[in-house]
């Protein structure tokens, strides 16, 4: 596997096969509706939002996207209305970087309606131990211990039925509000997810305990009929079907009660079901992997909370935001786990922003994620493993692109490398069937094009009015980049070359394959969009249909002068 990076920016080339990568993002505790949230909330999107931009360039972009509960303060309706339009600035944000994840999430114990005390409420609180109330609760749906929790819990419901954003496929409900499986698949390979609902018990504040220890640390509970109805029965065949699971609550084990958190370590979540036990509630991060007795190794991430607020204020209240990627990699015989936590870091200028998590975690001093962990893979499915076969058995590349990001005179241009960014990933998360090569612009650079093979160059950067581009080796025109058989080859055989480049079309107007290119001073205006729609359309294979279908859907949404400023090669 050749890597080529730029800066922050690192991608998979062609070469060696790599390994299969799903990349998620943890996301726990956003709180939306928290008394502070309208007037903090707009500095940590904006860092958050950067930030993103950041890492999904570093693993490679986003597949997937857990969230671990907490979604809102109170459970209310209207929060619930809020979250959904906060989670469609997240996805705007997302296909801004060339991807559209779906969305697995399970409930926190804000995001429920505390129902008023009562005989049933007070019964299910201070007798949970009692071996008829826990009947009633898991053996009786019209009970009325079963109808407080239906009822607390029926926002996030409603909400979770229309979250107003793509959800993850095969999607299957379980006993409580909130208990759920699903299955991601992505090249053949199935990663299994079960979510179940840790919170249903936590239905009062700490002011119910007056008088007694406070809290419900330790007193919450699990239960195997949820994992058994979330997977529609048998929960062994379930995870059979899959390569490699993962299992989300809000709580830590620790918050449940000691006979329910032996029961989840023997009957739900025991050593080798799951890959990793995901959760949140905490606000700060941890990662803990754990082998009981030389069994196989347990691993459990504790996300930060996006929007924490533990003091601020006249209060003191400390502030907590944070987040983490999760990548899993794996190949037709290994796997491996990494993490890439990030936490707000207040700055000397007095700005926080978001940056690799040193504090908490070990990590690698180049890409800033934790050193990979072996996974089992799991291979009962009938006809052989589930995992994609790896080298020849690969159908081959159907196009080879090259995405070459230049330099303005006097610094790399940001606009480039996010732009960038977008086209890898659109590429890699479009199931166009592709080859794509990340590189400086040099021409060395365009020689190793050349040997390698290329139909699309893809050039982002700084250009001339005189028809120049700026190359990390100084500014070139085209005859300066086209000497020699190699690299009139190169040219001469592209499908098409796009240059996105302030007067670019004097550059391309030289080039004797088709192109398209902008006149005047357009990449700061370029909208992020144009390329993703475009290799959404480049499915038929048809270049000139995709371009001119992308052009249309993004003049369509915009005000400026964009698809006036971009011209194509004639014959396009």
């Amino acid at each position: 596997m050749v890597a080529s990076g730029f800066g922050k920016l690192s991608v998979e080339t062609q070469g060696e096969e790599p390994m299969f990568a799903i990349n998620w993002l943890h996301l726990s505790d956003l709180h939306v509706g928290m008394p502070e949230y309208a007037d903090l909330w707009p500095n940590v999107e904006e860092s958050f939002f950067k930030d993103l931009g950041d890492v999904s360039r570093i693993i490679g972009g986003i597949d997937l996207v857990l969230f671990t509960g907490d979604l809102t303060y109170s459970g209310t309706q209207q929060q619930f209305d809020e979250l959904k339009r906060q989670l469609g600035r997240f996805w705007d944000r997302f296909r801004g970087l060339g991807c559209e994840p779906p969305l697995f999430a399970v409930p926190g114990n804000h995001d429920l309606e505390r129902p008023p005390i009562s005989g049933a409420l007070t019964a299910l609180l201070d007798s949970w131990d009692r071996a008829e109330i826990q009947e009633a609760f898991w053996r009786n749906a019209a009970s009325e211990y079963r109808a407080l929790v239906d009822e607390a819990f029926a926002n996030y419901v409603s909400w979770w039925n229309d979250p107003g954003v793509p959800r993850v496929a095969d999607l299957s409900s379980g006993l409580l509000a909130g208990d759920a499986a699903a299955v991601f698949a992505k090249e053949g390979f199935r990663l299994g997810l079960v979510g179940l609902n840790s919170s249903f018990l936590q239905l009062a504040d700490d002011s119910f305990f007056a008088g007694r220890q406070p809290g419900f640390s330790g007193k919450l509970a699990l239960n195997v009929r949820q994992l058994r109805l979330a997977c529609r029965g048998s929960y062994q065949d379930w995870a059979a079907r899959h390569d490699v699971s993962l299992f989300l609550t809000h709580h830590p084990p620790d918050w449940l009660r000691p006979d329910a958190r032996d029961h989840l370590h023997s009957e739900i979540a025991p050593a080798g079901r799951f890959a990793a036990h995901l959760f949140g509630h905490m606000h700060e991060p941890e990662q803990t992997t754990i082998a009981r007795g030389g069994g196989p190794q347990q691993r459990y991430h504790q996300g930060s909370s996006l929007f924490g607020m533990e003091s601020w204020g006249p209060r003191k209240r400390k502030r907590l935001h944070g987040y983490a990627f999760g990548q899993l990699r794996a190949d037709d015989e290994t796997a491996e786990l990494r993490w890439w936590p990030r936490a707000s870091v207040r700055h000397p200028d007095g700005a926080r922003r978001l940056a690799r998590d040193v504090h908490r975690f070990v990590l690698r001093e180049g890409d800033g994620g934790t050193e990979p962990e072996a996974i089992p893979l799991r291979s009962g499915r009938s006809g052989g493993s589930a995992r994609p076969t790896a080298g020849p058995a690969r159908a081959p590349p159907r196009l080879r692109v090259t995405v070459l990001l230049g330099h303005s005179p006097e610094h790399p241009l940001p606009e480039a490398v996010e732009l960038a960014t977008v086209a890898v990933n659109s590429f890699r998360h479009d199931r166009v069937n592709a080859d794509i090569r990340l590189e400086e612009a040099s021409v060395e650079a365009l020689r190793r094009t050349a040997r390698a093979g290329c139909d699309m160059l893809l050039v982002y950067g700084h250009g001339n009015r005189d028809g120049s581009l700026s190359f990390v080796d100084g500014q070139k025109a085209y005859s300066d980049i086209s000497a020699g058989a190699d690299l009139d080859g190169l040219w001469r055989n592209l499908r098409l070359c796009a240059v996105f480049a302030c007067y670019g079309d004097g550059f391309a107007q030289q080039l004797p394959c088709p192109w398209v290119a902008f006149a005047g001073t357009i990449l700061r205006e370029a909208p992020r969009g144009f390329v993703a729609a475009f290799v959404r359309e480049l499915r038929s294979n048809d270049i000139s249909k995709a371009l001119r279908a992308a052009r249309e859907e993004v003049g369509a949404r915009m005000t400026s002068d964009f698809t006036q400023l971009m011209h194509f090669s004639e014959g396009l």
